[in-house]
Order: structure tokens, then sequence, then C-alpha cells
């Protein structure tokens, strides 16, 4: 199945989700554009059918053309629910074209059978299920995708629980391990740089808040909701969405040995909605996910590209572009392969070298003229 005929799948599937939204609004005006939506829903089905089997649609077929063309494709076979896809019919007709005010108790009626067209022709004519469509497959990062990838086979295998185990691991990977507090178990020298790499809240990042907080693994991610929520709101995200996703998977952690710990929590494995829930959080995820990569997507940054440079023994490293009358931070005690991030003129006008070097960690000035 091309990339083309699934994509109107997927836009058959949000369709029929807004206008089940705005036909449960207690709003005639809404249960007009509800109605119009779910037309809609099935039209683009319909046409994912047509593309699917190679049928030819002009600009100018009206919509029973579509069914026909189809029927006589599939025949013997016929596509079901004709009577009904009628009266859907022409309540959009009435309600797009004459703003007239459809019945409400017959969209309640004509919903079921609707529901049950999208599934019954996605199944038996494309081999998919209309409500679980992997909409992961755009998805840029590999290992997010990975996780995306299995949790739809769990759920097709209806293991739902690792279903929502995979969701949160993805979720895990995208967003809640920039807020690990995990480094700050111990005092450092380094633990001022280390902060500023971590969006956990200033107030968990020391050993005593860990030792008093941290009661296992999962716990070592300690996020701050504020930033979260903004976070949430540059990328489009809806707060409520995430925050759901959250509250209904298990939580994760990635230790430092690349191991995931995961917290089974029965009242999650053991709900008896977990069907319904695992369906939620599939798309939930898949669709944080994806505005998330949007907005990465539109942010513009140059790519460091770092010049490296043998540091010799006896080189001095400053805490700060300083060095007249002030003791360096630290003399090298062996030749090292350093990262030069950039030369500046210093806060005393000398020449200096920026480093940053992860292995061994190092970050301070030097002054050029040693290097040279």
């Amino acid at each position: 199945m091309n990339e083309t005929v699934l994509s109107k799948i997927c836009l058959a599937k949000h369709q029929y989700d807004d206008a089940v939204i705005n036909i449960k609004r207690e709003n005639d005006f809404l249960n007009c554009i509800g109605i119009i939506v779910l037309q809609d829903a099935v039209e683009s089905l319909l046409l994912a059918l047509c593309d699917h089997i190679n049928i030819d649609i002009a600009d100018k077929d009206a919509f029973h053309k579509y069914i026909e063309k189809i029927n006589k494709k599939i025949d013997p076979k016929k596509l079901p629910y004709r009577t009904h896809l009628n009266d859907l019919n022409k309540m959009r007709v009435s309600a797009k074209h004459s703003a007239i005010i459809p019945n409400k108790t017959a969209i309640n009626n004509l919903i079921p059978a609707i529901s049950s067209f999208l599934s019954d022709v996605a199944l038996d004519h494309l081999g998919v299920d209309f409500w679980i469509m992997n909409e992961g497959r755009n998805l840029t990062n590999q290992t997010i995708k990975n996780f995306i990838d299995e949790a739809y086979s769990s759920y097709e295998e209806e293991n739902y629980f690792n279903t929502l185990v995979a969701c949160r691991k993805a979720i895990h990977i995208e967003i809640e391990r920039a807020y690990d507090i995990s480094q700050f178990r111990t005092i450092t020298k380094h633990m001022k740089l280390m902060s500023s790499f971590s969006f956990a809240p200033s107030y968990a990042k020391t050993p005593d808040y860990i030792k008093e907080h941290v009661k296992a693994p999962t716990d070592y991610i300690c996020l701050d909701t504020n930033h979260v929520d903004n976070e949430m709101t540059k990328s489009g995200v809806d707060h409520i969405t995430f925050w759901n996703v959250l509250r209904m998977t298990p939580p994760v952690y990635l230790n430092h040995n690349e191991e995931w710990i995961v917290k089974n929590i029965y009242s999650l494995k053991y709900d008896e909605n977990i069907k319904k829930n695992s369906e939620y959080i599939l798309q939930s995820t898949v669709a944080i996910l994806m505005a998330k990569q949007r907005y990465n997507e539109k942010l513009k940054s140059s790519y460091h590209q770092f010049h490296h440079k043998i540091i010799p023994k006896g080189t001095h490293i400053y805490e700060r572009a300083e060095s007249i009358n002030v003791s360096p931070k630290k003399i090298v005690e062996e030749d090292f392969r350093g990262n030069q991030h950039c030369k500046t003129i210093g806060l005393d006008g000398e020449e200096y070298i920026e480093l940053l070097t992860y292995h061994p960690f190092e970050f301070g000035f030097i002054l050029a003229k040693d290097l040279e």
C-alpha cells in the first residue's frame, strides 16, 4: 500500500474523530459541521480505496459516482450501508447548502452505521484496521519510530500493556530524559555546568533531594511542570493530552547501562478498559511526537564543528577568559586531545581559546599563545 493511500485513510480517521466531537456538542451549527466532516471522512476513505484498486476519479464526479465505480470494480461484492450513505449525503447537502439543522436523533442513529462502514471497508478492501493506523511512519528519529512500531505490533497482538510501555519509552526518549536528575547524586566540580543541560527543577538537582525523594529508578525523572507546559505550547501539543499519556502509561527509565526499567503498575496492567486506553494512548503519543518533530524541524541552528588540538602537559586552564593575577583552575598533567570551541578576546585583553571536551570532561579557557 502506497503512502498516498495510507495518508487518505489517516485523514479519514481524523475527520471522523472531528465529526463525532462536533456532533456530540449541544450546538446546532457544530452539529452541521459534524455532518459535513463525517461525509468528508467517508469520501476520503472511498478515495483511498479508488487509489488502491486503480479507479480513475474525475474532479467533477459526485459522491454517488465514487460508490458506483467502486461497486463495478469489486463486483460481485458491493459496498455496505448504501442506504445510510445516501442519508448522510442528503444531510450534508442540506446542512452545507441550505444551513438546515440536522435532526439530532437521526444523526445519532446514523453514526454507528457510518462507523461500521469505515471499519468494514478498511478491513475488507484495504486490509487495515481503520481505528488503529500507524501514523508514526513519518517519524525521523529511528529509536522513537521503533518504539512506536513496537506499540502498534503489540496492539495487533493484543498485548495492550506492552503497547502502553512502548509508547511511554518513546515519550521518555523525546521528552522525559531531559529531566533526569541521576547525574546529581553526588557533588562534583562540574555540577553547575551539568545543571545547565538539565530541565529538571533546580531544587531537585541536589544529592539531598535525591536521597530524600528518589525511591526507585523511575523517580530520577523529575518534571518541571511549568517548563513542560511551555514546551507543549510551543509545539502545539494539548497539555491535557500530554499529561493524560503520562498518567495512563507506566513510568519507565533508561539507566546508564542502556537498560530499560519499567514500573509495572497493576491498576494500568489489569484495567478492564486497557484495550480502549491503549488505542487512545497510541493516537495521542504519535500526535505528540509528530507535533514535537514539526516544531523541531522549524528551529534553525548552525552545525557546531569542533576543532581538535592536542592540549600539552603543563597548559594552564582558567575558569574564565582572564589570566593576569589569576590562578588557573587546573594545570594539565598529561597531553590530551581537546575540542576548541572558539577564539575570543578575554576580560584582560588577551586572546583565549574556549575549550569544551567530554572525554575527559573539561571546560575552560586557555591562552591562545600557549597553544601556538
